[in-house]
């Protein structure tokens, strides 16, 4: 799933994170998170659960596809 980017991005450096960084604490590939950030590649759920959690972003907001298909549903 495609997170919003722009705000993961914000909300990365507003945290004093690097990309590499981040990662590694999560264990996710800085590789992927990049992508993510500039749009074109998305992050397993679990990963966007990660990062929410740890950004302290809601899900609505970090990924709002996923709020989408639970109104839809």
């Amino acid at each position: 799933m495609k997170p919003n980017g722009a705000l993961l991005r914000r909300k990365r450096r507003e945290g004093g994170y690097s990309i590499s960084a981040l990662g590694r604490e999560l264990g996710i590939d800085k590789s992927h998170l990049s992508k993510a950030e500039r749009g074109v590649g998305g992050l397993s759920l679990e990963n966007l659960k990660k990062i929410s959690d740890r950004l302290d972003i809601p899900m609505s907001k970090l990924a709002p596809d996923i709020a989408d298909k639970r109104a839809a549903a």
